[in-house]
């Protein structure tokens, strides 16, 4: 008898969490709404992929608003 944890699925397919198709489950884009996606989750779904360039982009921009309002409002 196993513990429980042996469940591996084998998953031929995954589904866009954009607009539920059924892609392969090697692709990094869906064929129906162009979106990237990520790795499979154990309910068969995809992951949605990361984007990293929004978030570099936001770091930067309050980090650019953060100088702004030291140099308008803080300095001497």
């Amino acid at each position: 008898m196993g513990t429980g944890d042996e469940k591996k699925y084998e998953y031929h397919a995954k589904k866009c969490q954009e607009c539920m198709t059924y892609i392969p489950v090697d692709a990094d884009v869906c064929p129906g709404c162009k979106k990237r996606v990520g790795t499979i989750m154990e309910s068969g779904m995809a992951r949605k992929a990361i984007d990293w360039k929004a978030y570099a982009l936001m770091i930067v921009s309050w980090a650019a608003l953060a100088v702004y309002i030291w140099w308008a409002f803080l300095r001497e």
